[in-house]
């Protein structure tokens, strides 16, 4: 599902959102943060994460790989959930979400400017793209 509508059949939003950002270090270790978003009838759910780990671009292949060594997320709920045990608790990631099972990797990326920034740019199959842009220390 990717769009939420009105009972009247009105265009409400999307019902998934993510956003994602990675912090690079010059030892290869990295960090990333991501927000996650879904909406359902008359709640939206949010998960803030974070990841710690190596990171590894392969400039031939055009292919970068973040193998997360640990990490953490919090969960929170907009319908009164967030009341509910568990919810805003800084919960740390199990072996589902870290190395070696999960990996997070990128292919066919590619360096572009545009409007005088450097964007690194990662395609997808239906023809859209994400683009990266160097930013301040996320807060």
């Amino acid at each position: 599902m990717t769009q939420f509508s009105n009972y009247d059949g009105s265009y409400a939003g999307q019902a998934f959102e993510i956003a994602t950002g990675y912090k690079f270090s010059a030892d290869g270790t990295a960090e990333q943060y991501f927000y996650w978003t879904k909406t359902t009838t008359y709640c939206r759910e949010q998960v803030l994460g974070y990841r710690k780990g190596t990171a590894v671009f392969d400039t031939e292949k055009k292919t970068f790989r973040f193998y997360a060594g640990s990490g953490y997320y919090r969960r929170f709920n907009s319908c009164g959930g967030s009341q509910s045990p568990g919810y805003g608790q800084r919960v740390e990631y199990g072996a589902d979400d870290l190395h070696p099972i999960y990996v997070d990797e990128m292919k066919n990326w590619s360096l572009v400017t545009e409007q005088n920034r450097l964007i690194w740019r990662i395609p997808y199959t239906d023809g859209s793209f994400n683009d990266f842009t160097r930013a301040e220390d996320p807060k």
